[in-house]
């Protein structure tokens, strides 16, 4: 039995008979841990953001740290 990068949990779950929950997978780039606590509510006041991808270039990221360090 192995898991692929990726892996399915539920499918391995089921062969190993135990809860998904209680797979620790890191064959993907997942928190197995779940969310931080208090993540819930920030999301909740900013999910409008999630609409889009951010800037790839950062804009609004550099010129802020640009003014911080005087350039």
């Amino acid at each position: 039995m192995s898991i692929v990068h990726g892996g399915n949990i539920y499918e391995m779950a089921a062969q190993l008979g135990c809860a998904p929950d209680e797979i620790l997978d890191y064959s993907a780039s997942i928190n197995p841990f779940g969310p931080p606590p208090g993540l819930a509510e920030v999301l909740s006041h900013t999910y409008h953001f999630l609409q889009h991808y951010p800037d790839i270039r950062n804009g609004v990221l550099l010129e802020s740290i640009a003014r911080y360090h005087g350039f």
